[in-house]
């Protein structure tokens, strides 16, 4: 069985199929291109938080996981000390949020909390996790406060499945 390789190349090589030279170029390509070690990280780049969030509230309400104490914030004064505060949004909500806007700056929203209407802004460096109405969604380590790091200890960023 260790033999079926070197008789498959003489096979090509005598039917024509492979000739010499390229049989030698591939072998040194393939000896100057080493195999990635399994240990090295690699190097993922984020998608834009706004792209995601937009891509979620296509299929349903979303939740944005937020450091309220971050600048620019405007939630309650009863939440605006709370690392992991968590918003539910959604175009279809009940009660309705009429003024939904997500752009280049982050989330703006009046949301009720208690009942009680509230204008919030939620800039995205605020932001460090979104998740959809089918648990997909992402997290961005580098903005998540240390007080949620353990909620999301479970994979390097994403959440739900990757489908």
């Amino acid at each position: 069985m260790r033999d079926g390789p070197k008789i498959l190349i003489g096979t090509l090589i005598a039917l024509g199929f492979l000739g010499l030279p390229l049989l030698w170029n591939a072998v040194a390509r393939a000896q100057a291109t080493p195999n990635p070690s399994l240990d090295t990280p690699r190097i993922r780049s984020m998608p834009e938080k706004r792209g995601v969030m937009e891509k979620l509230l296509t299929d349903g309400p979303v939740l944005i996981h937020l450091d309220a104490r971050r600048d620019g914030v405007n939630v309650p004064a009863s939440h605006r000390t709370d690392p992991k505060l968590v918003l539910r949004l959604g175009f279809d909500l009940r009660p309705a949020i009429p003024d939904l806007v997500v752009d280049s700056d982050g989330i703006r929203a009046t949301l009720s909390f208690r009942g009680v209407p509230s204008p919030c802004v939620v800039p995205w460096t605020a932001v460090y996790a979104i998740v959809g109405v089918d648990d997909r969604g992402l997290v961005w380590r580098e903005d998540t406060p240390p007080e949620a790091a353990l909620d999301f200890s479970r994979g390097p960023w994403l959440i739900g499945d990757s489908n």
